[in-house]
């Protein structure tokens, strides 16, 4: 009976301290601070996809001059070559992908002018001066360009203005340098960099020439050679550097998890691509539900373990591009637009379940969002016309011709969608059976700009180099200002702040409070770009240390941004509150 009472007033004074401990974590931790998974971000602006976050822990509210505590740097990850995802963060994990290009002989390296290429640009160390300078005076002329921008099946008319030219010089003159001649003068539709090598002048072709059958490891490595090393820096580089992928190399699409807490990789998967047409690759942002990792790649739709990348299923993609919209789940259904078009499938298998041909959804570049009403809901989409779509068959509910938002996401708030396209900002009001227009101004320029965020009934965009806030429900300015200004970047809302990433201001990282009455700034910083290749420099336009056209990723209390060859993650936690 004693060692039992014993017991008893053990167990008593041990559960006693552990409620103790308990209150004093509780009151050590920050209030209202989500469960861990409640403020994830796992996929494109969001988990509510409007890059507003519904829960988060309390963020400090002003930063010092240095910034937020940096907590990690992860590896290196291909970006100017290998495109502009975003991250996503769910269950202790980050997501990205990226293009990896490869050169398509299986070397380790890329020789983007040889003899072959340089020939094909048209250069030949023998043409004389005068006849050299004949030719480019020729493509400086009106009526060449206007042949560039011409039909290019019509091989007659793309011949002539060579023809023309031909005819005036001597016939033993344009016999022996023809091949030079139609080089530099017939536009070509698969010519290595485009047309006829448009923006390499014969100067710029002789420092390549210089450079013959020189080896490099990337985009970023050519890139910075040109710039640094021959002076190639007033955009000629850029057709250089797409006649190096276009005729030697291929991209595989490869998705990258990282270890959330500590930025180390946990798995990388690489898709066998095929040769890349472009010279840069898309923004497509993972998706991240149920443990599997969904992407639209620029060659395939992927749908992985989260766990540890194995492939679940791919699909092919018919018209391989540049996935700029990012995909969503919603109950079971994958909501892609990597085919141009909009198309649901099985996210668990596969397969595909419906699709609206690109003509009638106008798919393309936006991203679709998601619509909840009376319990039911619904796909909105905004390319050239404004789309809302059944999630379950792939109908078209209503459509508004020509009302869509062409480059940026629409944003929803309760009924109401923002959409903006060319010169015009536009407010509807959604019902199940249409979408009445509410508002529209006509003094926006798109540009690429980012898409725009609704908070407390009122909308903030960026246009044009500036931010302003407008009435939700009457497009009333309310302010203005130059001080950010988001192009290409969405900016997010967490913890009553916007966190965006400036362009032109030396890409710094921006925190600001959203209220109608004005602008407040609460910090900035730019973060500071640590070399992952040895001899790079961290200046100039060639390494743009953020990668300004990705967008912030905040979850649970951490910044994760996108850097131009990794990822860095900050701690936005108020001090003393982690």
């Amino acid at each position: 009976m004693a060692k039992s009472m014993f017991g008893l007033a053990v167990v008593a004074i041990a559960s006693a301290f552990a409620i103790m401990l308990s209150k004093a974590h509780s009151e050590d931790a920050p209030k209202g601070d989500p469960k861990p998974g409640e403020s994830d971000w796992p996929c494109w602006r969001g988990p509510d996809h409007n890059g507003v976050a519904p829960s988060s822990p309390k963020l400090a509210d002003s930063w010092p001059k240095e910034g937020p505590k940096l907590l990690w740097r992860s590896g290196y990850i291909k970006s100017a070559d290998g495109g502009w995802s975003s991250c996503a963060v769910a269950d202790g994990k980050v997501y990205a992908y990226y293009v990896g290009c490869v050169p398509k002989d299986g070397s380790p390296n890329f020789r983007p002018f040889t003899s072959e290429i340089l020939a094909k640009w048209g250069w030949r160390e023998d043409v004389p001066a005068e006849l050299v300078k004949k030719i480019e005076d020729e493509r400086k002329t009106e009526d060449w360009h206007k042949v560039l921008h011409g039909d290019w099946k019509n091989k007659a008319a793309m011949e002539a203005p060579a023809k023309k030219f031909i005819a005036g010089l001597d016939p033993k003159l344009a016999e022996k340098y023809a091949d030079v001649i139609a080089a530099r003068l017939i536009p070509q539709a698969d010519f290595p960099g485009g047309g006829c090598a448009l923006g390499l002048g014969w100067e710029v072709l002789e420092r390549l020439a210089r450079n013959k059958d020189k080896e490099f490891k990337g985009y970023r490595d050519f890139a910075i050679f040109c710039s640094d090393k021959i002076g190639i820096n007033d955009g000629s580089y850029g057709e250089a550097i797409g006649a190096m992928f276009s005729p030697l190399g291929k991209g595989n699409d490869t998705l990258v998890c990282l270890d959330a807490n500590s930025g180390k990789d946990v798995w990388r998967k690489e898709f066998d691509g095929s040769p890349l047409k472009y010279d840069y690759a898309g923004s497509c942002t993972p998706v991240v539900a149920n443990g599997q990792v969904y992407l639209g790649g620029m060659y395939g739709l992927y749908c992985c373990s989260a766990r540890d990348g194995a492939a679940v299923w791919q699909k092919k993609l018919e018209r391989p591009g540049n996935p700029y919209s990012s995909p969503l789940v919603l109950k079971g259904i994958l909501i892609s637009c990597a085919e141009g078009g909009v198309s649901g499938y099985d996210a668990e298998t596969g397969k595909l379940l419906w699709t609206e041909d690109w003509q009638v959804a106008q798919g393309g570049k936006p991203s679709p969002v998601v619509w909840e009403r009376d319990g039911k809901a619904y796909i909105i989409y905004a390319s050239w016309h404004l789309s809302c779509i059944d999630p379950a068959s792939g109908k078209i509910v209503w459509q508004v011709k020509e009302g869509g938002g062409d480059l940026t996401t629409p944003v929803i708030s309760g009924d109401y969608v923002q959409v903006a396209h060319g010169t015009k900002l536009r407010v509807y009001k959604m019902t199940p059976e249409k979408a009445e227009l509410v508002w529209e101004r006509k003094d926006y320029t798109e540009g690429y700009s980012g898409s725009a965020l609704i908070y407390q009934d009122c909308i903030y965009e960026s246009h044009d180099g500036i931010e302003r806030c407008l009435d939700l429900k009457t497009g009333d300015v309310k302010w203005t200002t130059k001080d950010v200004s988001y192009e290409y970047s969405s900016p997010c809302i967490v913890d009553g702040k916007v966190f965006g990433y400036q362009r032109w201001t030396d890409h710094e990282i921006h925190m600001w409070r959203p209220r109608p009455e004005k602008f407040e700034l609460l910090g900035q910083f730019r973060p500071k770009f640590e070399n992952l290749i040895p001899g790079e420099k961290g200046d100039n336009f060639h390494i743009r240390d953020v990668n300004y056209i990705t967008s912030p990723a905040i979850a649970n209390g951490k910044l994760y941004v996108r850097m131009v060859d990794s990822v860095y993650c900050y701690d936005l936690i108020e001090a003393g509150n982690r």
